[in-house]
């Protein structure tokens, strides 16, 4: 993406920022919910991931994080 792009894109969205640096970004439709409503209700245990590897891998490539 050319750089003129980019930064209009982060102008216009500063989230998209975090996202290209890579960094542990949280953001929740303002349409549906506040950050303040949804936060308490995020979250990835040990527990809730149990029986369920593929979902666990898929979550691991979308963060980019490794789980041991």
């Amino acid at each position: 993406m050319e750089n003129a792009k980019m930064n209009s894109l982060i102008a216009q969205y500063p989230l998209v920022k975090d996202l290209v640096a890579l960094q542990e970004t949280t953001w929740f439709n303002p349409g549906t919910t506040s950050l303040a409503e949804g936060l308490p209700y995020v979250g990835l245990t040990e527990t809730g991931c149990s029986g369920r590897p593929c979902a666990l891998i898929s979550f691991c490539t979308l963060s980019g994080k490794s789980i041991s």
